[in-house]
This record gives C-alpha cells, structure tokens and sequence, in this order.
C-alpha cells in the first residue's frame, strides 16, 4: 500500500506524511540491524579469544560463556547446574527412586542449554547414540535427556 503512494507534492498531506515516516522508520530499522550485525562479531571475537574452539561444538553459542565467565562461582559441572536449573532433585516415594530438574536459576542459560541438547540431538553422532540407548532402557524422551 505504501508503494503505491505517490511521492510528488499533488499527493494528500497524510499520505506524504505517512510516506515520511515509513521512509524513517525503514531507515532506523536498517540502522538497528547494520549495528545488531556488528554486535554479534563483537561478541564473536570476545568468545573466540576467550575460549578458541567453543564456538565450533554443535549448538554452542555466547550466552553459556556469559554464564560461565564468572571463575570463582563456578567450580565443577554440579556447581554450573545449579544456576544453569538441571541438577537433579530427588523425588523418590517409598521403594521409587527418581530425580527431576531443578527448575530454578537462570531461565536464559536454561533456554541455551535446552537448544545445545537439541541441536546436539540432532546433528551430533554421540549424543544421538546417547538418546538411543536411553530410550532403549525404556526410559520417556524426558527421562533419557535428564542427567
């Protein structure tokens, strides 16, 4: 619709007024993604040099070194668990022994580790491997991609 709008002086005012705005909102639009592009390389280099390679692993992205990053409060996986909310948290009743996830702590690192076990799933040969001896145990698709 705003194609059709003529761009000469004849065309109704709110049509030109329109047609400005579209014309700035577009320009701003560019502008954010010209700067979101050079963001990501920014992050990109960052996380290159702070951990070369990582970016490689399949699924892997910045947001699990952002979590990561800070030495001291992380120790070991069951200390990055925690916060990540996947420790296990047993729920037994009387002869049953089971575990579910923690569902607390950070939600963003969560969502990331989420799409890493899926993507993995997916393209790596290993964790394929994985989920099929799992779900051979008999175990439920939750089950066999719980630690």
């Amino acid at each position: 619709m705003i194609a059709g709008w003529s761009g000469d002086a004849s065309a109704p005012v709110d049509q030109q007024i329109a047609r400005q705005e579209a014309t700035r909102l577009a320009a701003a639009v560019k502008d954010a993604d010209r700067h979101l592009r050079r963001m990501k390389a920014q992050l990109k280099e960052l996380v290159e040099q702070l951990a070369p390679g990582f970016l490689t692993r399949p699924g892997f992205g910045p947001v699990i070194l952002c979590a990561y990053s800070n030495h001291g409060r992380i120790r070991s996986e069951a200390a990055f668990a925690a916060p990540a909310g996947v420790s296990p948290l047993p729920v037994s009743s009387g002869n049953t022994v089971r575990h579910r996830l923690n569902r607390h702590g950070d939600r963003q690192l969560n969502m990331a580790l989420d799409i890493i076990v899926k993507v993995r799933m997916d393209r790596d040969e290993t964790t394929r491997r994985y989920t099929q001896r799992r779900t051979s145990e008999s175990r439920t698709y939750r089950e066999s991609n719980a630690p």
